[in-house]
C-alpha cells in the first residue's frame, strides 16, 4: 500500500500542475457565478435554479477533467519511457495502475471541492440577495454521487488509455459514459427503431457501469423520488469501488501485453 501511495502522490502533484485544472476550475466558476445572472430573468425557486445549474457545471467539468486527465496518465509515462524506471523497482503493474488511478481522483476530487465551495458560497450569496428566498435544496448528496461517477470514469479512461491510446481513450470513455447514463432512454429507441438489435445491445449494456443509477443530480432538479438515504449511498459507493476494481484488473491485464 505504500507503494501504491506514493505513486498516488506523484500522480496528484502532476496532474495539479496540469492547466487543465485550473482552466476547468475557471470555467466552472465562471457557470457558476453566471447562474446570479440567469435568476434575475427567471421566476420561481432561485435557490434551487442555484443548485441545479451549479451540480450541472461540475459534474460536465469533472466528466472533462477525469476523461484528459485519466487518458494520459500512463500513455504520457510510456511516451516519456518514465514508466520502465518505475517498473524496474519491486512494483507491481496492478499497484502501479492503482496508484495512478487514485492520483487523478484525488486531483478530480480537490477540483470537485473547489467548485463545491463555489456553489455554497453562491447559493449564499443568492440567499442574501433575494429576500423569502426558500432553504436551498439538499445538494451534499448529489455532490457525493458526483465523485462515485468520477471514480469509474477515472478508471475508464486509464483503461481504455492503455488498450487504444489517449485520443480515441476520451471517445470510447464519453461513449461508455453516453451508453450508461442514458441506458433506458437507449434500449427504448432500439426497441422502437430497429427492435433486432434491441436484445444484443442489452446484453452488451450488462458490461456498461449502470452510471443512470448514480444519477442523483437528476433526481433533485425533477423532484420525481426521494435522495437515498445513505445506507443505500454505502451501496452504491461500494458498486462504483467495485467497477473501479474491475477496471484496474483489466487494465492490468491490457498493460502486461503491451509493449514498453
Amino acid at each position: 500500500m505504500r507503494r501504491v501511495t506514493a505513486i498516488a502522490l506523484s500522480t496528484l502533484r502532476e496532474a495539479l500542475r496540469d492547466r487543465i485544472l485550473l482552466t476547468a476550475l475557471l470555467f466552472a466558476v465562471f457557470i457558476t457565478l453566471s447562474n446570479l445572472l440567469v435568476i434575475n430573468f427567471t421566476l420561481g425557486d432561485w435557490t434551487k435554479m442555484t443548485v441545479d445549474l451549479g451540480l450541472a457545471a461540475i459534474n460536465g467539468v469533472g466528466l472533462f477533467i477525469a476523461m484528459f486527465l485519466g487518458s494520459r496518465a500512463i500513455t504520457r509515462e510510456i511516451a516519456n519511457h518514465t514508466v520502465l524506471t518505475l517498473l524496474a523497482r519491486p512494483l507491481s503493474r496492478v499497484e502501479y495502475i492503482m496508484g495512478k488511478v487514485l492520483g487523478v481522483f484525488a486531483a478530480l476530487i480537490i477540483n470537485m471541492l473547489a467548485m463545491g465551495a463555489v456553489l455554497w458560497l453562491t447559493i449564499k450569496w443568492v440567499q442574501s440577495l433575494i429576500v423569502g428566498t426558500p432553504p436551498h435544496a439538499p445538494w451534499i448528496k448529489p455532490f457525493i454521487y458526483l465523485g462515485m461517477e468520477a471514480l469509474i470514469i477515472v478508471s475508464l479512461a486509464v483503461l481504455f488509455s492503455v488498450l487504444a491510446g489517449p485520443a480515441r481513450a476520451v471517445a470510447l470513455t464519453a461513449l461508455t459514459y453516453a451508453m450508461g447514463y442514458w441506458k433506458d432512454a437507449l434500449l427504448g429507441a432500439v426497441e422502437t427503431a430497429v427492435p433486432a438489435l434491441f436484445w444484443p445491445l442489452k446484453v452488451l449494456l450488462y458490461a456498461v457501469p449502470d452510471l443512470q443509477s448514480l444519477n442523483q443530480t437528476g433526481e433533485l432538479m425533477n423532484r420525481f423520488d426521494p435522495l437515498p438515504s445513505w445506507s443505500g449511498m454505502a451501496a452504491d459507493a461500494a458498486y462504483s469501488v467495485t467497477c473501479a476494481l474491475a477496471a484496474v484488473a483489466f487494465t492490468a491485464l491490457a498493460f502486461r501485453k503491451r509493449e514498453l
